[in-house]
C-alpha cells in the first residue's frame, strides 16, 4: 500500500514539473522592440511534461516569466496581454487562422501576479506567473495554437512580448 502511495505521488510529481520552454523548437520572439531582458519561461500542468504541451479546450497550463529590468527607472504598472492564434477548418465562414483572446487574460493588470510586486526597481529581476485556460472555441481547431504573451509597462511600451505553442487535444 506504502509503495502505491509514494508511485502515485512521484506520478503527480512529474506530471506537474515545470519545464523550460524559451529554448525549446517553437519559441519565438513577437518582431516589437523589448524594454525587459527575458531570462526565462517555464510552464507546468498536467499536459506540460513534455514540449510542447498537451491542452484540451477548458484546461490550463501555467507560464512562469522571468524578467530583468535593465532600465533605469521603476516600472510602476503592469499590463499582460495573451492570444491564441489558431487554424479552424471546414467551419463555416471561420476557415483559417483566428487569433482569439484567452479567458480573463486580455488587456489585465499584471503587478497582483507578479514577485516581488510593483514597483519594480531598475536594474532588478522579477517574475510574473499567469495561469492560463485554453479556450472553449479552440475545441473547433486543429493541431496547434500559438499562444502570444505580451507584457507591457503603464505607458504601454513592451516589456516583453513572446510566442510559445501549444498541442491542442480532442
Amino acid at each position: 500500500m506504502m509503495y502505491r502511495t509514494l508511485l502515485h505521488l512521484c506520478f503527480i510529481s512529474l506530471a506537474l514539473a515545470a519545464i523550460r520552454v524559451d529554448q525549446k523548437r517553437g519559441f519565438k520572439f513577437c518582431d516589437t522592440p523589448q524594454l525587459a531582458q527575458l531570462v526565462s519561461v517555464e510552464v507546468e500542468g498536467p499536459g506540460c511534461s513534455r514540449w510542447p504541451c498537451l491542452l484540451f479546450p477548458g484546461r490550463s497550463g501555467a507560464f512562469k516569466i522571468t524578467l530583468y529590468n535593465q532600465n533605469e527607472e521603476a516600472i510602476n504598472d503592469l499590463n499582460s496581454d495573451i492570444h491564441g492564434t489558431v487554424r479552424l477548418n471546414g467551419v463555416a465562414g471561420l476557415t483559417g487562422r483566428q487569433k482569439v483572446g484567452m479567458p480573463g487574460e486580455v488587456k489585465k493588470k499584471a503587478c497582483q501576479f507578479t514577485n516581488p510586486g510593483c514597483p519594480i526597481p531598475p536594474h532588478s529581476y522579477f517574475e510574473i506567473t499567469k495561469v492560463v485556460t485554453v479556450p472553449m472555441q479552440a475545441r473547433m481547431a486543429h493541431g496547434m495554437m500559438m499562444t502570444e504573451f505580451k507584457v507591457n509597462d503603464g505607458r504601454g511600451r513592451t516589456l516583453t512580448c513572446f510566442k510559445a505553442p501549444v498541442l491542442l487535444g480532442k
